[in-house]
């Protein structure tokens, strides 16, 4: 079962830290750093951008979704309410566990389409907690849901008139299987197809994710298969939009 967690964007500019080349309009690499350490929040791995807490002041320009209610960003406008038991969400295909929450529901426009989109915490015959995870995290289709299955987070409203750009995204991808896509889309609302890399077709696959890390499609446990991705856009190929 495809399983993600730990979205993290960045409305700053980090192209100035980062290796960007003149071929590749957006660099993919692999890796963060481990959060089961001392003041980590026990999420397996987050960007290499953010605290191993995943509690970051907004003022540096970082955009986190832990999925876990109890570390909600309180600069946020709100999250999915009530966190007592699974059930649906506004639109009914988001469902959220106990102790978990979407936090960003209230700030970003978040839908969910075919089987839905939902957060839990623990593995369940349904989901699988990505590798040394044992917090809070999100995975499609959700419970008693059905196929194909797809969550898209949309940034525009928030990002307004302010002129802010979304250059970064890293996120902890889980139990990755090889049908597993994740889509980007521009300000047009058009995928964001960029020549020369990865995302020529506007996606980065599963199986794309996997051949570059030596996994296996939908282990739970090993390291090529629960990967951290990180994609860094070079200027004027931001994205407004992504989906799983």
């Amino acid at each position: 079962m495809k399983t993600f967690a730990k979205a993290l964007t960045s409305l700053a500019a980090v192209a100035a830290t980062l290796a960007f080349t003149p071929v590749h309009a957006v660099v993919v690499t692999f890796g963060g750093q481990n959060t089961n350490v001392a003041g980590g929040d026990n999420s397996g791995l987050t960007s290499n951008y953010v605290p191993v807490s995943n509690i970051v002041d907004p003022s540096t320009g970082y955009f986190i979704e832990t999925f876990d209610a109890a570390t909600a960003n309180p600069w946020l406008n709100g999250g999915l309410p009530g966190t007592t038991d699974l059930h649906p969400g506004a639109n009914m295909n988001i469902q959220q566990g106990a102790g978990c929450s979407i936090n960003s529901y209230g700030t970003l426009s978040i839908t969910a389409d075919g089987g839905g989109f939902a957060v839990r915490d623990g593995s369940a015959n349904y989901a699988a907690t990505p590798a040394n995870d044992s917090t809070c995290f999100g995975y499609g289709r959700n419970k008693g849901g059905t196929l194909p299955a797809s969550v898209k987070v949309d940034y525009t409203t928030f990002l307004g008139a302010s002129g802010a750009k979304i250059n970064y995204l890293g996120v902890y991808y889980g139990s990755i299987d090889n049908y597993n896509n994740i889509a980007f889309y521009g300000t047009n609302g058009n995928l964001l197809q960029i020549a020369g890399g990865l995302l020529a077709d506007g996606l980065i696959t599963g199986a794309e994710i996997l051949a570059a890390n030596g996994g296996h499609t939908g282990n739970q446990t090993q390291p090529g298969s629960n990967v951290y991705v990180n994609l860094a856009f070079a200027p004027g190929e931001e994205f407004t939009a992504f989906e799983f």
